[in-house]
């Protein structure tokens, strides 16, 4: 599934959870301000957001994602 990474990223002075794709496709958490998942397992535990990876703090540009076999992806 084009090798998703969870990794905790420094978003706005915040760190949050975030999936990163090999192709770039970027995920985080939709409440970014609040509690986070520690690790891949509590993925589906959490609401989940595309967000752009030039600006990934403007909320108004992000996409809400589904969870798909465990990793957040973008239904097209």
């Amino acid at each position: 599934m084009n090798n998703p990474i969870f990794a905790i990223q420094n978003f706005d002075g915040f760190d949050v959870a975030t999936v990163t794709y090999a192709d770039g496709t970027t995920f985080t958490t939709s409440d970014w301000q609040g509690p986070q998942p520690s690790s891949a397992d509590e993925i589906e535990q959490f609401a989940w957001s595309h967000v752009d990876v030039d600006d990934p703090a403007n909320t108004a540009n992000w996409t809400p994602a589904i969870i798909v076999l465990g990793w957040p992806r973008l239904m097209v």
